[in-house]
């Protein structure tokens, strides 16, 4: 269950974290390589997509890591399934 929005104002940002990666063979296939986050809140009945998405980073060497954070505060309060 994500935190309660009646919190201290201002309300808490809750985020999401992961880690992308790019795999330098495959260049030419950049749309391969995205994500987008989906929320539910009727227990996987339905989806939400969180926008915006994320494509391939394009960061130097053959094997790259970078950080994304997704801002899920609209959630804060109830319960959800991620995706």
């Amino acid at each position: 269950k994500m935190p309660a929005q009646d919190l201290p104002n201002p309300a808490p940002v809750t985020t999401l974290s992961f880690w992308m990666t790019r795999d330098t063979l495959f260049n030419d296939l950049d749309l391969f390589d995205s994500i987008y986050v989906t929320v539910s809140t009727d227990k996987g009945l339905t989806w939400n997509r969180i926008l915006p998405g994320f494509q391939r980073n394009k960061l130097s060497g053959d094997m790259a890591w970078e950080q994304k954070l997704v801002d899920i505060s609209n959630y804060n309060g109830q319960t959800i399934q991620i995706g």
